[in-house]
């Protein structure tokens, strides 16, 4: 298990028996605040997405169809992954920002600038999704 599936785990041990994984990222890691837990579960799912396509450098891929092009764009708004991205000539070719630090779950987690890839991945695997 990667250091930050370890590290997620343990924090999601405190919840578990209230949320499922995917809750649990929404409310504490994405910080979806929808009165809906339907579309919270709905947007988790599209950051999840998201992180895949900027991890994997498949950000062109991904968004050449419409609807997932309009998710991109959204995603890349939200606070959580917002500052943590950067790009060069154009948002769509985006990429992590391994040049500061980054705090997650209510500032408990902080990811140092290099390690933000490896918890990004970490963190899709943890998702299971």
């Amino acid at each position: 298990m990667g250091k930050f599936k370890e590290i997620l785990q343990s924090k999601y041990e405190n919840y578990q028996n209230d949320f499922s994984k995917i809750e649990y990222l929404s409310s504490f890691i994405f910080e979806f605040n929808t009165c809906d837990k339907e579309m919270d579960l709905y947007f988790s799912k599209k950051m999840i997405e998201v992180l895949k396509s900027i991890s994997n450098r498949t950000t062109y891929e991904y968004i050449e169809d419409k609807e997932q092009y309009i998710n991109y764009l959204s995603m890349c708004n939200r606070p959580f992954l917002q500052e943590k991205i950067t790009w060069g000539g154009s948002i769509r070719g985006a990429f992590f920002d391994l040049f500061k630090s980054h705090f997650f779950c209510l500032n408990q987690i902080e990811v140092k600038g290099l390690d933000i890839k490896e918890f990004m991945e970490d963190l899709i695997d943890w998702s299971e999704l």
